[in-house]
């Protein structure tokens, strides 16, 4: 993320605080509560960038990754123990 993109999304978010600093329950609802619980981040946002559209080869490569996580995990688990046995 570019830096002109961190400063526009900084600018929005302290608008929106500005405009809404006197009524603080018009700044924060349930619907970015959720969010913030189902896609945590380090620091909590009104905005967060978004791309316009899906890149597919970067989700491939995620869910790829994923998949060979998860195959990783149930070999070892399943052949450590018999090697472990041999010692």
């Amino acid at each position: 993320m570019s830096l002109n993109t961190m400063y526009y999304f900084s600018m929005k978010n302290t608008e929106i605080i500005r405009k809404n600093k006197d009524d603080i329950t018009k700044l924060l609802d349930i619907k970015h509560y959720y969010y913030f619980i189902f896609a945590p981040t380090l620091c909590f946002q009104l905005s967060y960038p978004r791309n316009e559209r899906i890149r597919k080869v970067w989700l491939l490569k995620r869910v790829g990754e994923a998949i060979g996580c998860t195959i990783m995990q149930a070999y070892t688990s399943i052949k450590l123990p018999k090697i472990s046995n041999c010692f």
